[in-house]
């Protein structure tokens, strides 16, 4: 069942797009790296690793910190049977996921067999992500450009340094000061000389 459903988001995928898998049971593991190939994709999916156990909210925060460092639209998909163990959220909390997603504006969507489990939901819901059950075929076909047309809420800065070659590996100050319609704000942060 689980390439069936990630098909839905496959089929819609282009060439500068990425997937990573991410495989869980009492551990999180890569099942491949971020790869825009919907046959090594399927292929990766098709492997059904099993073995006991259920780190949701371990997997979950793997899934939104490996995913919060690239540069386009971003979302994480939970493919899940709905049911949360003990040892579901011990390491991570819906709290702290939601919380990290959020932060990061990174949408989760899960796609239950069943009936998801109320934590499971709200995870979804309080990141701007939704569940999704297999007779919603509709909501499976929009995962895709639910991700593609989500708001971005990020900037990036781009711009050349007057350092000299000999102050690689210097510590540069950098402050940041934004005034956008009549609201400021000041940030301090700095980088490494490259």
């Amino acid at each position: 069942e689980i390439p069936w459903f990630a098909d839905f988001i496959l089929k819609n995928m282009r060439k500068n797009d990425s997937i990573e898998i991410l495989n869980f049971n009492s551990q999180v593991w890569k099942g491949s790296d971020f790869d825009w190939s919907r046959r090594r994709i399927l292929n990766e999916l098709g492997k059904e690793v099993y073995g006991s156990g259920k780190t949701t909210g371990a997997a979950l925060f793997q899934a939104i910190t490996d995913v919060s460092s690239k540069l386009d639209r971003r979302g994480v998909v939970l493919l899940t049977d709905g049911s949360a163990t003990p040892d579901s959220f011990v390491q991570y909390s819906p709290d702290i996921i939601i919380d990290y997603a959020k932060e990061h504006y990174i949408p989760v969507f899960i796609i239950s067999i069943k009936k998801p489990d109320p934590e499971i939901a709200r995870i979804a819901e309080s990141t701007g992500g939704r569940v999704m059950l297999p007779g919603d075929i509709n909501s499976l076909r929009n995962i895709y450009d639910d991700i593609k047309k989500s708001n971005e809420y990020r900037y990036i800065l781009v711009y050349n340094t007057f350092k000299l070659p000999s102050f690689s590996g210097w510590w540069a100050d950098v402050k940041l000061e934004v005034n956008y319609k009549g609201q400021t704000g000041t940030e301090w942060g700095g980088y490494f000389v490259p």
